[in-house]
Order: structure tokens, then sequence, then C-alpha cells
């Protein structure tokens, strides 16, 4: 449990604290920043989960599954994101910060459906 949690700290600080820095330091596009943040934290935690947390080989299909809920789950954040940057004025460096929960929940039942255990 113990690992399990620190890739998910780690996913975290990647896919939340990387926009924030990336916009606030850099100006860059919300969209963007959260893109690539989101695909390194994506890429890093399926590594460690797989080789560390769960001590697994690595099987291209649970791969390919694992991208495809996680490319789900970005879809629905770039969603969010894109809609509060436009019909509100939350701040660009912020906006990242509320597709967590959507996204987190999308990811647990999809992960938890799809990906053998």
């Amino acid at each position: 449990m113990i690992p399990f949690a620190l890739v998910g700290g780690v996913f975290n600080l990647i896919e939340l604290g990387g926009p924030f820095f990336i916009i606030k330091n850099f100006d860059w596009n919300p969209q963007l920043a959260y893109s690539l943040c989101f695909f390194l934290a994506t890429s890093v935690a399926f590594t460690l989960n797989t080789f560390i947390t769960f001590k697994s080989k690595f099987s291209l299909s649970n791969a390919g599954r694992y991208y495809l809920i996680y490319a789900g789950a970005w879809v629905i954040g770039l969603v969010i994101i894109t809609s509060l940057k436009y019909f509100t004025s939350i701040s660009a460096e912020y906006l990242h910060f509320f597709p967590a929960p959507t996204v987190y929940i999308w990811n647990f039942f999809m992960s938890n459906r799809f990906l053998k255990k």
C-alpha cells in the first residue's frame, strides 16, 4: 500500500504542481501545460506501479488499456479546463486543479474494471 501511495503522490506532484509552475513562471497555455504534465505523470505512474508497486512484468495489453483509460481522463480534464477558461475568471494557473476529482474517479472506476488484477 505504501509504494502505491507514494506513486500517487508523485503523480499528483507532476500532474498538479507541474502546470501551476509552468503557467506561473513561463505563461504557457493552460491546456498545453496540463497535457504535458498529465502525460508525463501518467507515464511515470505506470512505470513505477508496474515495476515497483506491483512488481509485474511489462504487458503491452495492460499498457494499452492503461493509456486508453488515462487518455479518457485527459480529455475530461481538457473539457473542464477549457470550459472554466472561457466561462469563468479563474486564473490560468489554478484551472488544472478543478478536473482532478472527476479525473481521479474516472481513473479509479475504469482501472478497476478494465485492468488485469
